[in-house]
């Protein structure tokens, strides 16, 4: 049967009294506190688990009603439908909640922030003493078994990878020492991105720029192989300085997780146990399919729906799990322009709020019928293709829903509507209005124009194409690892999912060579991210030979698969190699484009990184300096990272209170963007801390390594190279200051990292080796130091050359020692080798 608004009111008031009242039995309190029986039976089979889903009927859609036990909805009560969700999970441990004060790892809690249906969220303070750190921990319900731990502890080292500007980070996790699992995030101090707006009164263009960063960093995660599956206005703040944080990005996975390992048993008319909030959730997450990149793009057209018209497509306060059902996977949504003209409730009916068309409007600074006119045609389009029911027939990604907003603020063609020849002229006319009146050829142009977009509407219409089989291809994976499309009770990693695609791409995208690349190329760059080099190698290998091959590949992205192989290849510490890619890319990129097109800075970047660690310092300076001078001649912010990277090659050179400059710089824009801990911090206090240290400034470069190292650890996996790093540069400053104790473990850690990830053969290693030979002098074990220098000095004069500070370090480590064990001789050759590079450099 269904069940009316007003029942469903009432029926949850009575639930709510009963799980206050008496959480672990409110069957116990039922009959004092409900006179109704019918109203008490009805309440009663919520509460009795055989009986959950009776009040269904067998279509599909009053089938996936059963999914809303434990939904967190924006409209219903949050504590209500955690409550349900408890009820009817089978004995979950209840949230007694953390009393201020308390210490979870490294942190303090000071208080409760907000509570949920499936967790509770604190503000906590680091409190170790090593660095300042404000971050919200997130504590969700007792975990059933250790299967379900071992899940959770998989998915937060996912989730802690992913590093984007817009997306607030997962810095740690663990478990209390009741069981309860938690995660330490990035806390943001920010408004709801529809709040935010609304009290802004930003314009139309301006929601849908700040939607595009939205949309940006969705798609950055899903080039990562995570999905949102709960995007809302409440997990996307944007802080004051109108930056924009997702929050809870992949959460949603890691709760549904354990959810459905914990509900294994349930009957088989159960279709699983989702987390999502119903007013964004898109038809398939409602009926309990599997969950893919699309399900993410729907929700990113509810989202620009609200922020451009001010309501949700459907209304769905006050309703029964079966209208809601109905609604959202049978409905179509009104139209944008139309639902603006609208008057609308809001809240319960009782309270008579409504918001009018004049409401909407001026918040956006606009008459109504001026906001109806904006948005009808492309804007009505745009939306209502993100909000199709049936995932394949949406914009396949998140990039490709921000690209159509990019065309029609640009006023071209957006791919939302048919493509014909007079919709696209009128699309002409109203970028040039002006020049197509006043000239006599406007009709020679217009001719002229419909010749050029029928070769780029075929353009456009392969890359759709290619774009979408790439899509399906990605989707696919995340169809494998979802046990409720396979009907296995495990998950995969997101390792085991990349593995599965490496082995799949020949047979499931045979006949398709350019969608074959792209995929390749994805996920090289996945395993390259990963540390796992060979097999990034051999991706990008086999995706780079099939894009020369192909007439039909596009210049950008021929130069996209150089550059990503190049980037693998000078993490190995082949340089000539990704040299020589990244100089490929380049040509082609200004060959095609032009040396300022944006096109052109990864390329750029990538060379100057290589030869800065070349020992080719003046060459890599003028390159970023290239950088900065192409994003300036194209309105764009000289990023955090080109003042990061443009330090370490000044540093290089000596000009260490301008590298100085440049770091702090990039230290304050990389805070600003990504708060006070990321991996792109790290990165930068570490760099920092070494041209302090060349700078002899070692209080200083003793403080920035500690801290690169510290948050490093917690960011990064044990193993990770740039930990290897951290303990390499901190130990080779503590064996200058005398400190050889703390030295060694840390120089015997990096060397074995280092050894995991590199080759036999990488000067990384025999760097490292030498580090640890001057620690073993200090040690007295000098004879025992001389071998690894030796091989650091010759490796170092042969990559560098002998003008690098890296072969002087290690010439002079090496003649100190020659001196020590009385081979004054051979302490002299060393210095002379040095000397005459010195000479050498000179001449040159």
């Amino acid at each position: 049967m269904n069940i009316s608004s007003e029942r469903w009111s009432e029926i949850s008031d009575v639930l709510d009294e009963a799980l206050d009242r008496a959480p672990d039995d409110p069957l116990s309190v039922l009959d004092d506190i409900c006179s109704d029986p019918d109203l008490r039976e009805a309440v009663r089979s919520f509460l009795e688990e055989d009986d959950t889903i009776g009040f269904l009927e067998a279509d599909a859609a009053a089938h996936a009603a059963d999914l809303f036990e434990g939904v967190d909805t924006a409209e219903w009560s949050n504590e209500l439908a955690g409550d349900i969700a408890s009820a009817l999970g089978g004995g979950a441990e209840p949230d007694d909640g953390i009393e201020p004060g308390t210490r979870l790892g490294p942190f303090r809690v000071e208080g409760e922030v907000g509570r949920g249906g499936m967790s509770t969220v604190y503000h906590a303070r680091r409190d170790d003493g090593t660095f300042q750190q404000n971050v919200a921990i997130k504590l969700m319900r007792q975990l059933p078994d250790r299967h379900s731990v071992e899940r959770f502890r998989a998915e937060r080292q996912i989730l802690a990878s992913l590093d984007h500007p817009n997306v607030a980070r997962v810095f740690d996790g663990g478990t209390t020492d009741d069981g309860r699992p938690y995660l330490v995030m990035e806390y943001v101090e920010g408004r709801p991105i529809t709040t935010y707006c609304d009290e802004n009164e930003l314009s139309i263009n301006e929601r849908i720029d700040l939607f595009q960063t939205v949309a940006q960093a969705v798609q950055h995660a899903h080039q990562n192989l995570i999905v949102h599956r709960d995007l809302k206005p409440n997990n996307i703040l944007v802080t004051p300085d109108g930056t924009v944080k997702l929050l809870d990005f992949g959460i949603a996975k890691v709760l549904d997780s354990s959810a459905h390992h914990d509900r294994m048993n349930l009957p088989s008319t159960r279709t699983g146990f989702h987390l999502m909030t119903p007013e964004y959730a898109a038809p398939e997450q409602v009926k309990g399919e599997s969950i893919t990149t699309a399900t993410d793009v729907y929700a990113l057209g509810v989202l620009l729906y609200e922020l451009l018209t001010g309501h949700r497509p459907y209304q769905l306060q006050q309703r029964s799990p079966y209208e809601i059902v109905q609604a959202v996977c049978e409905a179509d949504p009104t139209r944008p322009s139309t639902v603006v003209l609208e008057t609308k409730e809001v809240g319960p009916p009782s309270s008579g709020e409504q918001i009018t068309p004049d409401d909407v409007s001026s918040r956006r600074n606009l008459e109504p019928a001026e906001l109806r006119r904006r948005l009808r045609g492309d804007l009505d389009a745009i939306i209502l293709r993100a909000l199709r029911k049936a995932p394949a027939d949406r914009y396949r990604t998140a990039d490709a829903l921000a690209e159509d907003l990019h065309r029609f603020r640009n006023s071209q063609p957006v791919e939302a509507r048919t493509g014909t020849l007079r919709y696209r002229v009128e699309k002409l006319i109203q970028r040039n209005r002006s020049a197509v009146i006043a000239s006599g050829l406007g009709v020679l142009l217009l001719i002229g124009y419909a010749l050029t977009v029928t070769y780029q509407a075929r353009q456009i219409a392969a890359e759709r194409d290619k774009s979408e089989a790439v899509t399906s291809f990605i989707v696919s994976l995340f169809q494998a690892s979802d046990p409720f499309t396979t009907g296995s009770s495990e998950r995969m990693t997101v390792r085991e999912v990349v593995d599965r695609g490496a082995t799949r791409i020949r047979s499931d995208l045979a006949g398709q060579p350019l969608v074959q690349a792209e995929v390749e190329t994805v996920i090289g760059n996945v395993y390259a991210s990963m540390g796992r080099y060979p097999e990034a190698d051999s991706m990008l290998v086999e995706a780079l030979a099939t894009r020369h091959q192909n007439p039909d590949v596009l210049p950008h992205e021929l130069a996209a698969t150089e550059n990503s192989l190049g980037r693998s290849l000078f993490r190995q510490g082949r340089y000539e190699e990704a040299d020589s890619l990244h100089q490929q890319a380049l040509d082609r990129l200004v060959r095609e484009y032009g040396k300022n097109d944006p096109r052109t800075i990864p390329a750029r970047a990538g060379r100057a990184l290589v030869n800065s660690e070349w020992g080719n310092h003046a060459l890599a300076e003028s390159l970023y300096r290239q950088n900065m001078e192409v994003r300036r001649k194209n309105d764009m912010e000289v990023s955090a990272t080109t003042y990061h990277n443009m330090a370490s090659a000044i540093q290089m050179q000596g000009r260490f209170e301008e590298a100085i400059q440049n770091h702090l710089t990039s230290i304050e824009k990389y805070r600003k963007q990504e708060g006070d801990v990321s991996v792109a911090l790290a990165n930068a206090f570490t760099r920092t801390a070494l041209t302090y240290h060349r700078a002899d400034s070692l209080d200083k470069a003793e403080m920035y390594y500690r801290k690169g190292l510290e948050m490093r650890r917690e960011l990064l996996s044990s193993n990770h190279p740039h930990i290897a790093s951290s303990n390499v540069r901190l130990s080779w400053l503590l064996a200058e200051r005398g400190k050889t104790e703390e030295a060694e473990p840390l120089i015997n850690e990096g060397i074995d990292i280092l050894r995991s990830v590199l080759p036999s053969d990488h000067w990384q290693i025999t760097a490292a080796e030498g580090i640890r030979g001057i620690i073993w002098a200090q040690q007295g074990r000098v004879r025992e130091a001389v071998p690894p220098l030796q091989k650091s000095f010759r490796v170092m004069n042969q990559r560098f050359g002998a003008e690098d500070w890296r072969t002087r370090a290690a010439g002079d480590a090496l003649s100190r020692i020659y001196m020590a064990i009385g081979q004054r001789q051979a302490a002299q050759q060393v210095q002379a080798a040095l000397q005459q590079g010195n000479r050498s450099n000179a001449d040159g």
